[in-house]
């Protein structure tokens, strides 16, 4: 093969005048040996590490061991060929020179792509001669996000013990996400149940939670409260997602209240003694029992026979007296509604609770009950009165709960005050 000096073109033995540029080879042609015919390619580097939605590059090298000039494509294949691409993609290569090209890899920030790693291979193909080519494989990192949504249906929604709502959770990553949920309201009257509190999501996974919100005490008269709260969806690496919803509260209806039925059972009782006594007067179970009767006749004198007078004992019924047990009924005045629930039912009372329209007194403050403190039935209901503002503006405002401090203990101070009027 004879190299031509001006523009390295082989030429074949023989050859006077260069095939690519014309030179006059005699002068300048530079005899050498004759290449195998193939192509060699080298990737720098092999291991690429790259994340979601932006790029990494990695660089490929092709060397012409043809005799002739040639033209190779460059095209990558594996999962990363679909976000990949060559730049150039073909290179044109004077026989024994070398070429460069760039590999870039551009991942979408999506769930589609999975994270971890994923095998490519560049492959280098000759379009002169179809049996030329070659092939380096490598190695991608695709690196994982961690994003997940969270959304809650409805955004109100209203009832007097409960009411359900609808949570959409979302893996917006590209990588398994597991989530936990928690609720809260900033003045704690409200209770949360979730019917799965954490789960985990795959990518791309979309779920539905359901959550059931309850108040913790109720009403029976008055409009509707409105109670804020807040759903939290927390995991690791994930920087928390919340959503805000309303609970609005309403009336439940006033239950009929069961009395006992005393006079049914007086009724009964004294049936019953008569009944006994009515048993009781019979000759034979008053022999039973010792009892005589005077049915013998007297000795016959002549006279009209004289019946004697037979004896009925005589039966008293007594009802059984009715015990009431009473118990203290303790003073909330001036707690929040959680806490006067917790005394009054650990005092072995019923708690209802009343929300009222009162600025003489912080919001979510019990500001009286009905019966109010003292003695009452264990068992009883006790309403608790518990004010809803609005807070007083544009005047002086002496919160009444603060007026009075009693020691009633040394190191402990106990707030007295009187039970005020709504």
């Amino acid at each position: 093969m004879i190299e031509c000096a001006k523009c390295g073109h082989r030429n074949a033995d023989g050859t006077e005048f260069c095939q690519n540029c014309g030179t006059f080879l005699g002068y300048d042609g530079k005899k050498l040996e004759a290449l195998p015919g193939s192509v060699l390619v080298t990737v720098s580097p092999t291991i690429v590490t790259v994340a979601p939605g932006s790029q990494a590059a990695a660089e490929v090298r092709v060397r012409n061991k043809s005799n002739i000039v040639d033209q190779y494509e460059i095209q990558i294949t594996g999962e990363p060929a679909a976000w990949t691409v060559a730049e150039p993609s073909t290179l044109s290569l004077f026989p024994d020179k070398e070429g460069v090209a760039t590999i870039r890899f551009r991942p979408p920030r999506s769930a589609e792509v999975s994270a971890g790693r994923k095998a490519f291979a560049i492959k280098v193909q000759s379009k002169a001669s179809p049996e030329i080519s070659t092939r380096q494989e490598g190695v991608i990192d695709v690196a994982a996000i961690q994003e997940a949504g969270l959304a809650i249906t409805p955004h109100t929604a209203r009832g007097g013990a409960s009411a359900t709502y609808r949570l959409l959770l979302q893996n917006k990553g590209n990588a398994p996400l597991h989530v936990t949920l928690d609720a809260s309201d900033p003045d704690e009257l409200l209770t949360f149940e979730f019917d799965r509190p954490s789960l985990t999501l795959g990518r791309g996974e979309a779920v539905n939670v359901q959550l059931v919100v309850g108040p913790r005490a109720t009403f029976y008269d008055g409009p509707p409260q409105p109670h804020a709260f807040k759903v939290q969806l927390s995991s690791d690496g994930v920087a928390p997602v919340s959503a805000d919803a309303t609970l609005l509260q309403e009336a439940v209806p006033r239950p009929v209240r069961k009395k006992f039925p005393l006079i049914p059972v007086l009724v009964g009782v004294l049936a019953l003694g008569l009944l006994t006594g009515m048993v009781i007067e019979r000759d034979p179970l008053m022999k039973l029992v010792g009892i005589k009767t005077s049915d013998t006749v007297a000795p016959n004198t002549g006279g009209s026979p004289k019946a004697s007078p037979t004896v009925s004992p005589s039966v008293t019924v007594t009802a059984p007296p009715i015990v009431v047990v009473t118990g203290e009924i303790p003073n909330v005045t001036c707690t929040n509604a959680v806490a006067a629930q917790q005394a009054i039912e650990k005092a072995g009372f019923k708690f209802v609770g009343s929300f009222v329209a009162n600025t003489n007194y912080p919001n979510g403050t019990v500001f009286k009950t009905s019966p109010p403190a003292g003695v009452a039935p264990l068992g009883s209901e006790v309403t608790a009165f518990v004010a809803t503002g609005p807070a007083p503006t544009g005047r002086a405002f002496i919160n009444p709960c603060l007026l009075i401090l009693q020691t009633i203990n040394p190191g402990l101070l106990h707030l007295a005050t009187p039970t005020p009027t709504p």
